[in-house]
């Protein structure tokens, strides 16, 4: 695979002699200084400096882990000192965004044609970017569609609530390229989606649409700069997703605390939370890879 141009990294290597040999093919090697002594950890990079490799510091919390890294060497940081999402209060919220906010309360309390016809005319762009996905979905039909009217109608409400969910995420300019939180989203989304199929006992019946607009959410209050609590009372949701979000409660609740184990690489937890819903880490693993491809896909053809 490396022959032909893969590149590999190696994961919480602890100086692990057996692995010596993948460090002559591996390109990164990630270590958590956090988890070593200062003695150990000075003589693993001095051993690791023999190959050739660049280091990775993960679990950079805080300027003085950064700058402890940095004096033992490290090529790459990672960690909630550079990433760490935030709120920023009374952050504006632009009128597209706010088009789509009402667009899925609207498609919540299954509001009428006309209405929703309503809020995409207050969105110039919001109205345009639904015609262009519409005319590219149906690029086989006779005609182009033309009228909002049309769009709504032959994208249906789930696709459209889907699209509403993802097209938050969007930059607020007008190049539309996608906010990185998009892609934590999206790949939240549709794993939450593809790990709900998954035979349990059912909160609800369309569980599938749920789960993915569970996932598509969490991440809603850091992308508009409000309390997850005020952003949610304007989506008229139900109580189930409401406990998934604001409380992790429920099935949701489960399968979204077990998502974000998976992103913070908590082996702990996702072995006890996996066997509390009923999903082994090999279907886990193989759903995270199939989210992300979907993802990459979403974000190379928007």
């Amino acid at each position: 695979l490396k022959k032909l141009g893969y590149i590999f990294a190696l994961n919480n290597y602890q100086c692990q002699a057996v692995y010596a040999p993948l460090l002559e093919i591996v390109e990164i090697v990630k270590i958590n200084p956090l988890q070593m002594t200062p003695s150990i950890l000075e003589e693993t990079v001095t051993k690791l400096r023999q190959y050739p490799v660049k280091l990775l510091a993960a679990k950079v919390d805080d300027q003085e882990q950064y700058e402890d890294a940095l004096t033992h060497g490290f090529d790459f940081f990672q960690g909630y000192y550079f990433i760490k999402p935030g709120i920023e209060p009374e952050k504006h919220i632009n009128t597209s965004r706010l088009s789509v906010l009402r667009l899925l309360g609207q498609i919540q309390v299954d509001a009428e044609v006309e209405e929703i016809e309503k809020t995409f005319k207050r969105s110039p762009n919001f109205s345009y970017s639904l015609l262009r996905l519409v005319n590219s979905v149906n690029s086989g039909m006779r005609g182009k569609i033309e009228t909002l009217r049309q769009a709504i109608v032959i994208l249906g409400r789930d696709q459209l609530q889907n699209w509403a969910q993802l097209i938050l995420f969007s930059d607020e300019g007008s190049s539309g390229d996608w906010n990185p939180l998009m892609q934590i989203a999206a790949i939240r989304g549709k794993l939450m989606e593809i790990l709900a199929e998954i035979p349990v006992e059912r909160e609800v019946g369309n569980i599938k649409e749920v789960a993915f607009m569970t996932g598509i959410l969490s991440l809603i209050d850091t992308l508009l700069g409000r309390p997850l609590e005020e952003v949610l009372d304007q989506l008229n949701l139900s109580e189930l997703v409401k406990d998934a979000l604001l409380l992790q409660e429920g099935h949701l609740g489960e399968l979204l605390a077990l998502i974000k184990m998976l992103e913070e690489e908590n082996l702990d937890g996702i072995l006890q939370l996996t066997e509390n819903s009923n999903i082994d880490l090999a279907h886990l693993f193989a759903a995270e890879r199939e989210a992300i491809a979907w993802t990459n896909h979403l974000v190379d053809n928007f």
